[in-house]
């Protein structure tokens, strides 16, 4: 036996080689969990094998002060192969109208990477909140992008009204 960590939390994992666990137990007893986690975002899809989706909201800031930030969220699809956590899921974006496709390829590169570290240990949280995280940053460089154009305008306005 051997001790993962994820995200600074140790975990209990098996190496394949002393691995006498059911599959189809650890694969519940993971879905189990993130049913508690994500009360209202996670649907089951199928159960054999086990498909299922989890929404990850997000939000923009507004650049107005007092504005309601543009909310949206992102689906992320799961498939868990036979022998997960020893094989890494299947992921994919089902919903992701605000990012792009190449923020959709690059996240799931490093999401292939990561699953790649975390073989036999289950992996769903630390893949979800890894998406969280990277969609935090893009939605953080959105609103700095919109506030970088949004001084420069009032710049340019200062300059017009000045020679004016």
């Amino acid at each position: 036996m051997d001790y993962c960590f994820s995200y600074g939390q140790p975990r209990t994992c098996y190496s394949k080689c002393d691995r006498m666990t059911d599959y189809a137990e650890e694969q519940a007893n993971e879905l189990e969990a993130l049913e508690s986690i994500y009360v209202n975002e996670l649907e089951i899809i199928s159960q054999d094998p086990i498909i299922f989706t989890i929404i990850i909201p997000c939000e923009i800031q507004d650049t107005e002060i007092g504005k309601e930030p543009k909310r949206f969220s992102v689906k992320l699809k799961f498939i868990l192969p036979e022998e997960y956590p020893d094989v890494p899921p299947s992921v994919e974006f089902v919903e992701s109208s605000e990012v792009d496709e190449d923020f959709q390829k690059t996240v799931l590169l490093e999401l292939n990477k990561l699953a790649e570290e975390e073989l036999g240990c289950v992996m769903v949280f630390t893949l979800v909140s890894e998406v969280q995280e990277k969609l935090n940053e893009w939605s953080d460089g959105v609103y700095e992008k919109k506030l970088k154009e949004k001084r420069k305008k009032y710049r340019l306005r200062l300059c017009v009204d000045t020679t004016a």
